[in-house]
This record gives C-alpha cells, structure tokens and sequence, in this order.
C-alpha cells in the first residue's frame, strides 16, 4: 500500500452496511498518493448509485475529478 502513488478516487456511503464507510475511510487515509478525494454520500450501499441525489452531487463530482485526470 505505501507505493500507491496514483491519483485515488474514493466514494463511500455513510449508511452503507455492506461497506461501513469507516472500512473504506481506515484503507483512505493510508494511501500515500498526494492526488486523493474521498466523497461521501448520505445514503446507503445501493443509494450512492442510484439515488436522484447522489446523481446531482456525488456522479457529476467524480465524473469531473476523473475527467480532470485523464487529459
């Protein structure tokens, strides 16, 4: 893990129990690269997908981070 370098992208969802967001926030926090965002959502597992507020806020965020990256 202490070689990851590579621009991270990390979403999780705050009501997610199949993936407590403090799984995924433990395994963030120890990523090295320099170029990290963690985005939370509200939801939970199946919401951060698909809820109508997840595509206003969340998908159009990350969609711009990866986007920003791949030029």
């Amino acid at each position: 893990m202490k070689n990851i370098k590579m621009p991270v992208l990390v979403l999780a969802a705050e009501k997610d129990h199949i993936t407590p967001p403090e799984s995924v926030t433990a395994f963030f926090e120890k990523i090295p690269s320099k170029d990290k965002k963690l985005l939370l959502s509200d939801k939970g597992h199946i919401g951060l997908t698909v809820s109508g507020s997840s595509h206003r806020k969340i998908w159009p965020e990350a969609i711009k981070w990866v986007v920003e990256r791949s030029k």
